[in-house]
């Protein structure tokens, strides 16, 4: 019969799980993804990579724990701006502003979300069991939930659905940080400020849904 665990042991354990966490996010902030191996988290954190192995069985379990973390951070985040917008027909500039500022500001945590389950596939991040993808819905439908509330307050277009629309911001203003990415990656540069292009997309976005 297994014994349960005492409230203490679960603390100790949440607290472990957290230093080591936070540890990981320090390094994939200061040094990107590549940087995140057990052994320079188990240095930053001050532990034995034995005690990162104890609590994360597999350096999969840490970047899935990562990209949980950030994907629900995101979406609060969202949550919040369009829950603060002044003036809902706002909101879906609002998703693309915010989205650019967070990943202008925290590129690691971009490329985390976006490259890092394209190039080391799904299993490489605990995608594979779907795991974190049922666990960062009920956020991100809180998300579309208030954009659709937000919307009813203005006189939509015939035909325009406003949880598509949240969808599609979202998507929008995920394209367009990852061409700001490349494009200065790549040495480039744009005709217009970034800050510019980025007002003129959420003002699209904005026209395109609103009378």
């Amino acid at each position: 019969m297994t014994r349960p665990t005492s409230p203490r042991t679960t603390r100790r354990r949440r607290a472990a799980r957290r230093e080591i966490l936070d540890a990981a996010w320090s390094l994939l902030d200061a040094e990107g993804a590549a940087a995140l191996t057990a052994d320079a988290i188990a240095a930053r954190a001050d532990i034995s990579k034995a005690s990162v192995f104890y609590y994360f069985p597999s350096m999969e379990q840490v970047f899935g724990e990562l990209l949980r973390e950030e994907l629900h951070a995101y979406a609060a985040a969202l949550t919040a701006a369009v829950e603060a917008c002044d003036e809902p027909r706002s909101v879906l500039g609002e998703v693309v502003r915010l989205t650019h500022a967070r990943y202008t500001q925290r590129p690691e945590r971009f490329i985390l979300i976006g490259a890092v389950p394209l190039t080391r596939g799904a299993a490489a991040v605990g995608l594979e069991d779907g795991e974190v993808a049922r666990s960062v819905d009920p956020p991100f439908n809180a998300f579309i939930d208030v954009v659709e509330a937000r919307l009813a307050e203005v006189d939509l277009p015939q035909g325009v659905d406003p949880r598509r629309a949240a969808v599609a911001a979202h998507m929008a203003a995920m394209g367009a940080v990852l061409l700001c990415h490349t494009t200065r990656a790549a040495g480039g540069g744009f005709a217009r400020p970034e800050s510019e292009l980025v007002d003129e997309l959420a003002g699209l976005l904005e026209r395109g849904v609103t009378r």
